[in-house]
């Protein structure tokens, strides 16, 4: 129980720190105490250590790119903490006794605490940076977007559709080991929120995997699946209506009300067991394949904007249109970067490539700064090795979820199949939660720990903890440049953080833009950056201006040369 208590603390604080896009300073204090914890916890184990060896590799694969060729050596590193941190919180959920019990009660918790804390927000109790992001009607039909704890919306979309997967799964096949009117209610509140995402991305993946998830469920309880998730997507979209109908995603405590009467008539059903007393399914493929034939007049109707198209509020009918702009623009992301495959073929580009890679290889300006394609960001980073890899966990763990036809398989199928369209594994925090679902498992395999292993766990949360702490001490030191009065306090500060953490070359960015060095100083330290980040084209074009400033003509113009080669369009501005 303790160990439980520890993992919910560590993942609803990582929720914030971890998420990927909040200061980076906090994900290297984050990663500190966990690394030390677990470091901690497995020299005073004195019964058999288990450690999730196969997770071993991967931060070793992650920091392979700098022996061959890598676009930034910060991203490396930082994509190694990353793998780092995911190693040492699989560690210590392994030290959970009974998983496949205790797991589904750590994540009621995780996700009553998410989901509630979303309506906090909401209700402007207290305030999250980018929780609610306002955007053009071309891009939201209410023209805001709940962002939620992840600060963008298909991300936390893709956190709030597992939520309820899991929990509709749960309440209808694990009924008889109680908390079921727990996780049938945990739906109903996401389902509003899952809406305000406005991820038609992750709605349309969602109803796919809701429709397979039949097959997870005997047919004896189709009938009272179908009826529990019926009257969750009825009450929760009645819910949402009820928020936006003054054009916004804050919510007045009229939804609230609402909800919390529809959770009462909910919970009145399974009291009297009326969802049980539901006749059974005649044939296992009857209810999925009568909803399939649904959805395919539903998605005719929202086409043709029929009757129950006009029944949506304005925000989802604008949604719901049929505009294909957005999936036009990953597919060309898509198709740029395998056009360069060659480039990051087998040990990849390292951490944070694609952000100066896609420079050089755009075929048209490119929109965004993320490939919106989990695996192929992985390619991309850890190269072809390091994807066979994962794929291969993913699918090995998946094919034992579904062999035991687990609860928590289809929350586990839609993180795989959303990550085909969003960079959802770019967030550590679902990389905890995946991890999650996939150890929901009656039986986990658990080789005995030998010292070989053992030792290469400590050589990650040792060196994890020292990179860590350098980079939090950096960034420490470059946000005094805040406080900063004088040019020299500045100067300073940024001199501090760069000599503590040479490797991050927004420090030297910082110091040219501010004209706080010398001329030579300002060519040492572009040098010294571009050998950190060799196609960056905004420290080519700087050092080249250094260059011809001190009367290096010929460097000047390989350098100019090669910075345009980086950035074959106008549009970079980091």
């Amino acid at each position: 129980m303790v160990m439980a208590i520890l993992i919910y603390l560590l993942f609803i604080v990582g929720l914030i720190w971890f998420s990927g896009l909040y200061n980076p300073g906090y994900v290297y204090v984050y990663t500190i105490p966990l690394f030390v914890i677990t470091g901690f916890y497995l020299l005073i184990k004195r019964k058999e250590i288990v450690i999730p060896v196969w997770l071993l590799p991967l931060p070793f694969l992650s920091i392979l790119p700098l022996l061959y060729k890598v676009e930034s050596v910060q991203g490396a590193f930082d994509e190694y903490l990353v793998w780092c941190a995911l190693f040492a919180f699989g560690t210590l959920l392994l030290q959970i006794k009974e998983r496949a019990v205790q797991l589904p009660l750590l994540l009621l918790a995780i996700n009553w605490t998410t989901v509630v804390g979303t309506y906090l927000v909401l209700l402007d109790v207290f305030s999250v940076p980018h929780f609610v992001l306002s955007l053009s009607k071309e891009l939201s039909g209410l023209g805001e977007r709940l962002g939620g704890f992840l600060q963008y919306p298909n991300a936390f979309a893709s956190l709030l559709a597992t939520v309820i997967l899991f929990h509709l799964v749960y309440a209808v096949k694990e009924s008889k080991k109680g908390w079921t009117i727990s996780h049938l209610l945990l739906p109903l509140f996401s389902w509003p929120l899952f809406l305000l995402t406005e991820s038609r991305g992750a709605w349309l993946v969602f109803m796919v995997v809701w429709l397979w998830s039949f097959y997870v469920i005997s047919k004896e309880n189709h009938t009272r699946y179908l009826v529990s998730s019926a009257s969750v997507f009825l009450c929760g979209t009645i819910a949402y209506t009820l928020i936006v109908r003054n054009e916004s995603a804050t919510i007045t405590w009229l939804p609230l009300v609402a909800m919390i009467g529809f959770a009462v008539i909910l919970w009145w059903m399974e009291k009297k067991n009326v969802m049980k007393k539901l006749p059974s399914s005649l044939n296992i493929h009857l209810v999925p394949f009568s909803l399939t034939v649904g959805l395919i007049i539903l998605i005719s109707d929202l086409y043709w904007k029929g009757a129950f198209y006009r029944l949506l509020p304005i925000s989802l009918q604008q949604r719901l249109l049929f505009n294909f702009d957005t999936f036009s623009e990953r597919v060309l992301y898509w198709k740029d970067a395998l056009a360069h495959w060659d480039e990051f073929s087998f040990t990849g580009l390292g951490g944070k490539a694609w952000r100066i890679f896609m420079y050089r290889i755009q075929s048209s300006p490119y929109l965004t700064s993320e490939v919106h394609n989990s695996y192929l960001d992985i390619w991309i980073e850890i190269g072809l090795i390091g994807l066979l890899f994962i794929s291969i966990l993913l699918i090995r763990t998946g094919w034992q979820l579904f062999k035991e036809r687990s609860f928590s398989l289809p929350a586990f199928v839609f993180l795989l199949l959303h990550g085909f369209f969003e960079f959802t594994f770019s967030y550590p925090i679902l990389l905890f939660y995946l991890l999650i679902l996939g150890l929901c498992q009656e039986k986990v395999s658990l080789p005995k720990t030998k010292l070989v292993p053992l030792i290469l766990a400590f050589v990650i949360l040792v060196s994890g903890a020292w990179l860590s702490i350098t980079f939090a001490k950096a960034e420490s030191a470059f946000h005094r440049v805040e406080s900063a009065v004088t040019k020299e306090e500045a100067l300073a500060a940024v001199r501090e953080a760069h000599e503590t953490n040479p490797w991050q070359t927004q420090y030297v960015r910082f110091a040219v833009e501010h004209q706080l060095l010398s001329i030579e100083e300002q060519t040492a330290w572009l040098t010294k950056a571009i050998s950190y980040e060799r196609n960056h084209s905004w420290l080519l074009f700087h050092a080249a201006k250094a260059a011809e400033e001190k009367g290096k003509t010929e460097k000047a113009q390989i350098l100019y040369q090669r910075s345009l080669e980086t950035n074959r369009y106008e549009n970079r501005n980091n």
